[in-house]
């Protein structure tokens, strides 16, 4: 929290204000659904447990990658010359150091970090290609087995024990009903292939690693069609996500739980609004929301 406001004196305006009186709740991983938090790391556990069973290939889309952990293991299994990796991930440092990642993270890539796991797993085999716009994060092992969670393959995500402290709280639910893995497969082939602005390292003399860029059109059919459980936006084709989100309050009657990294920008979510008032106002409904506390943010 970059502006901190504790419960005394007066002030005015929607703040975040400091609960010096917190509790620590604990977490437990279990039944395809896993965490990360001060006493779990279920969700890193859960990675490294898909890369070392993978078969015959592993499809990994995440923000950042800058877990050492885990870029280790993908490089034993690289070593072996058994085993395919698959990766998206971002490469445009001005999108990469923005507000979609906490502070944490901002600073391991003022590192560069990522870029030097990103050059190592080229270097060991791995086919890695970047969009600007891959925040999605979820692991795909030989298309019979995915993880979809809240994290990026990070330190501050996943451990944290470089700085030694807590991580953040992220979760993870593991998919293994084959239509559904084959539903977010088809949409991390279709992007890989069509969707990524950034598909090659050039080798400088300086042995300097730079991204050439290709443009490339993806179309809406390049898609499966919406007849899973796994839901998904991309650019101006598919808005399922924030369909279901606003159906999903519109049908409610008693409450609802939310759960986001922010809220922002809310004069371009109308049907939101909408949907929310319906559920308060008319329904008399009950509302708790759970985001991250930013005072940075309007």
């Amino acid at each position: 929290m970059s502006k901190a406001i504790l419960n005394n004196g007066n002030f005015s305006g929607g703040y975040f204000v400091l609960n010096k009186a917190a509790e620590e709740n604990s977490f437990v991983s279990g039944q395809g659904f896993s965490v990360t938090c001060k006493s779990d790391k279920g969700l890193l556990n859960s990675i490294i447990k898909l890369i070392g069973e993978a078969d015959n290939y592993i499809k990994i889309c995440s923000f950042i990658i800058d877990n050492k952990q885990i870029v280790e293991s993908l490089k034993s299994k690289l070593k072996e010359g058994k085993l395919s990796v698959f990766i998206l991930t971002a490469v445009d440092d001005k999108k990469i150091k923005s507000d979609m990642l906490d502070e944490d993270e901002t600073a391991e890539l003022s590192k560069s970090r990522h870029f030097e796991f990103i050059d190592a797993l080229v270097k060991s085999g791995a086919h890695v290609r970047a969009s600007s716009n891959a925040h999605a994060k979820f692991v795909i092992k030989d298309g019979t087995e995915a993880l979809l969670m809240s994290a990026n393959l990070t330190e501050p995500s996943l451990n944290n024990n470089e700085k030694g402290k807590a991580p953040n709280d992220e979760s993870g639910i593991a998919i293994d009903k084959h239509q559904e893995v084959k539903t977010l497969e088809r949409i991390f082939d279709s992007i890989f292939l069509y969707g990524t602005e950034f598909r090659r390292f050039i080798n400088l003399s300086d042995n300097t690693q730079l991204i050439g860029k290709n443009e490339n059109e993806i179309h809406k059919s390049d898609f499966p069609e919406s007849n899973t459980n796994v839901i998904w936006s991309y650019d101006r084709f598919h808005h399922s996500i924030y369909e279901n989100l606003n159906s999903f309050i519109g049908n409610a009657s008693k409450t609802v739980n939310l759960s986001t990294y922010s809220i922002v920008e809310l004069n371009n979510l109308s049907e939101l609004i909408n949907s929310f008032k319906i559920f308060l106002n008319e329904k008399k409904g009950k509302a708790k929301i759970f985001c991250r506390a930013m005072n940075h943010r309007s």
